[in-house]
C-alpha cells in the first residue's frame, strides 16, 4: 500500500524500481532501529546489504517511542512490503524485512505472518542462490518451530542453516544457529551436547559484544547446569545473565533470566523467594506483552505455589497457564501446565485427578519428543497411582 503509489506513478520502470527500494529501505531502516531500541542494542544481527533509508532523527523518535507499539501499527505494511520486494527482485530487501519484522511475530505470536513472510523470503533466496539469506531464513525459520513447540522439524531446518553459515565463514549466524540447537539438546535431554554448544555460542557472542545473546546462552547453559543438579553454578550463571540483559535494557530477556532464577529457586527448597521472583517475572512478561513467557512463568509460579500449599492460588496460575499455552500454541508448555496440576492434585490428597493430569501430561511429553519432561511426568504418575492404590 505505502508503495503501490510509487508503482502506480508514470515515471519510467528504473524509476519506479529506485522508488519502491528507498520506501522499503527507509522501512528496513525503522525496523531495524526499533529492533536495537527494543532489545537495547543490536543483538541477533542476521542482515543483508540492502541499502537503508535514514530518516530525520526527531521523526525517528517520534515514531519509535514505543518500539512495539509501532511494529504493531505496521504489522500489515512488513506483511505488504516483503511480497513487494519478492516481486519485484529485490532479494536483499526481502528477507532482511522478514527478519527484521520477527521482532514483532515472535513477542505477540503472530505465528502465521510470520511463516507467510518467510516463506516468500526463503524462495526468493533460494532462486537468486543467496546463500546467506537462505541461512538466515531457516535459522528464523527453525526459530519458528521452537515457538510452536515443533521441535523435531526445528531441528531438521536448523541443521541445514548451520551448513550454510558455516560454509561462508559466518560465525554470528553459526553461533545464533547453535544456541538454539544447544535449546533442543536440553529439551531431549542431551546435556553434555547442550552444554557443549551454548558455551561454543557464548564464546561467540563475547567476541561480537551482543549482550542479549550472551544473556541468552548464559540462560540456557543454567537450563543445563539445573538439569545435573547443580543449582548453585546455575545461580551464578543466572546472575551474569540478568545483568547483561539489564545492561541491554532488554526486558524480553530479562523476564526469561528472572524465569529461571525463579526455577532454580524452586529447585534449591527456597520456595518463598522462588514465588516473589516469579511473580516479578510475570509482571515483565506482561507488561512487554510476552505471551509466550508468561504461560511458562505462570507454570512455574503455580509450581511454587503447589509447594507453598497454596492450593488456591496454584489451580488459578496453572489453569491460566493450560489456557494461555493452548491459545499461543505452546503444548509443551501445556503439558507442563497439566503436570502442574497433577503434582496439585497429588499435594492436597486427590490421587484420582493426579492420576488422570498426569496421564495427559505424560502422552503429550512422548508425542513431542520432550523426554525429560516425560521421566518427571512417569515419576509423578507413579507416586499418583501409588496414593490411589495403597499396598
Amino acid at each position: 500500500m505505502f508503495a503501490r503509489e510509487q508503482l502506480a506513478s508514470e515515471d519510467s520502470p528504473a524509476e519506479r524500481r529506485a522508488a519502491l527500494e528507498r520506501v522499503l529501505g527507509g522501512l528496513l531502516y525503522l525496523a531495524q532501529e526499533a529492533q536495537s531500541r527494543y532489545y537495547g542494542g543490536p543483538c541477533f544481527v542476521l542482515h543483508s546489504e540492502a541499502r537503508r533509508w535514514p530518516l530525520p532523527a526527531s521523526l525517528v523518535d517520534t515514531l519509535l517511542k514505543d518500539p512495539l507499539e509501532w511494529y504493531e501499527t505496521e504489522r500489515g505494511v512488513f506483511v505488504g512490503a516483503v511480497r513487494q520486494a519478492a516481486q519485484a527482485g529485490a532479494v536483499d530487501l526481502c528477507w532482511s524485512l522478514a527478519v527484521s519484522a520477527v521482532t514483532l511475530f515472535q513477542s505477540r505470536t503472530y505465528l502465521s505472518d510470520w511463516r507467510e513472510t518467510h516463506d516468500i523470503a526463503l524462495e526468493v533466496t533460494q532462486r537468486a542462490c543467496d546463500v546467506r539469506g537462505q541461512a538466515a531464513m531457516l535459522y528464523s525459520v527453525g526459530s519458528l518451530y521452537i515457538a510452536q513447540q515443533q521441535y523435531v522439524q526445528a531441528g531438521l531446518v536448523l541443521a541445514e542453516a548451520a551448513r550454510l553459515f558455516a560454509d561462508i565463514g559466518d560465525d554470528q549466524g553459526t553461533a545464533l544457529v547453535i544456541r538454539y540447537i544447544a535449546y533442543l539438546d536440553t529439551v531431549a535431554g542431551r546435556l553434555t551436547e547442550a552444554g557443549t554448544g551454548y558455551s561454543r555460542a557464548l564464546d561467540t557472542f563475547s567476541q561480537t559484544g551482543d549482550k542479549v545473546a550472551a544473556a541468552y546462552a548464559l540462560n540456557g547453559l543454567s537450563q543445563v547446569k539445573l538439569g545435573q543438579g547443580d543449582v548453585e553454578a546455575a545461580k551464578g550463571l543466572l546472575d551474569e545473565a540478568l545483568r547483561l540483559s539489564r545492561e541491554a535494557r532488554c526486558r524480553r530477556m530479562e523476564a526469561q533470566v528472572l524465569y529461571r532464577m525463579g526455577e532454580a529457586d524452586l529447585l534449591s527448597g527456597d520456595l518463598g523467594k522462588a514465588a516473589s521472583v516469579l511473580e516479578a517475572a510475570l509482571a515483565v512478561t506482561r507488561d512487554v506483552g510476552d505471551l509466550i513467557g508468561e504461560a511458562y512463568t505462570l507454570v512455574a509460579a503455580g509450581t511454587a505455589k503447589v509447594r507453598l500449599r497454596d492450593y488456591c492460588s496454584a489451580g488459578d496460575a496453572l489453569r491460566q497457564a493450560v489456557e494461555l499455552a493452548s491459545l499461543v500454541g505452546q503444548p509443551v508448555t501445556e503439558a507442563r501446565a497439566l503436570l502442574g496440576l497433577c503434582e496439585l492434585a497429588l499435594t492436597s490428597g486427590n490421587p484420582d485427578q493426579a492420576v488422570a493430569y498426569g496421564q495427559r501430561a505424560s502422552a503429550a511429553f512422548r508425542e513431542l519428543g520432550a523426554l525429560r519432561d516425560d521421566a518427571r511426568a512417569r515419576s509423578l504418575l507413579s507416586q499418583a497411582r501409588a496414593a490411589l492404590n495403597p499396598s
